[in-house]
């Protein structure tokens, strides 16, 4: 058995799209959103951490310390390069960060004011290309590096952009008891938002970045 120093944090996720690639995070504050509430309400946000972990080796780099009222999204990667999102709530803006190949230095690759949202409600990096997205019931938003605005079904979920098509994820139930039926179904769209066509079963991205469709 292979013992691994993270400081504390006891889960990891695979990056989608970074082979033999990890990240962990510590939210003491929760998500994104109730860190911003917390922040908000003159509550204690002790900082977020993210750290990074190789496999098969178990090296662990943390590239970024947050500081007081910061906080982390959970990462990407894209074009060759990792990416995170951190909240910096006494400054009023979030910044994406571009990690440099050994995962140990982060520069800051674009800043977007807080001003410009109602609020960190399920904002997220996603790709491709690389955008900074939220999501509210049935509203699905682009945030950086464009501006758009989507109206999608209220048990959807946003997945990828694929080119000039959005895939996102619908969730379907019927029936209760022993009659009771879930299934997933994978809805694409263009640019404008209308539905192009939709395949049975849920999109999973593998370690090497294939996309399977499972179902």
């Amino acid at each position: 058995m292979k013992n691994i120093s993270t400081g504390g944090i006891t889960f990891l996720e695979p990056l989608g799209g970074a082979e033999n690639l990890y990240f962990g995070t510590d939210a003491p504050g929760g998500d994104l959103y109730e860190a911003e509430e917390l922040y908000r309400d003159g509550g204690s946000l002790t900082p977020g951490r993210l750290i990074f972990v190789k496999y098969p080796s178990g090296q662990v780099t943390e590239p970024v310390k947050a500081g007081p009222g910061q906080y982390f999204g959970n990462p990407v990667y894209w074009d060759g390069s990792v990416y995170a999102l951190l909240a910096d709530f006494p400054a009023g803006e979030i910044r994406i960060l571009k990690l440099d190949s050994s995962l140990e230095n982060a520069q800051v690759h674009a800043v977007v004011p807080l001003a410009e949202l109602k609020d960190c409600y399920n904002l997220a990096l996603k790709t491709a290309p690389l955008m900074l997205t939220r999501q509210t019931g049935e509203t699905f938003e682009i945030i950086w590096p464009e501006r758009r605005s989507y109206e999608i079904g209220n048990r959807e979920a946003f997945l990828f952009r694929d080119g000039d098509e959005l895939w996102f994820n619908r969730w379907n139930e019927e029936g209760e008891g022993a009659a009771y039926r879930y299934w997933d179904e994978t809805v694409v769209r263009n640019l404008n938002g209308d539905q192009l066509y939709f395949l049975r079963g849920d999109i999973q991205i593998m370690p090497n970045g294939e996309k399977w469709l499972l179902g």
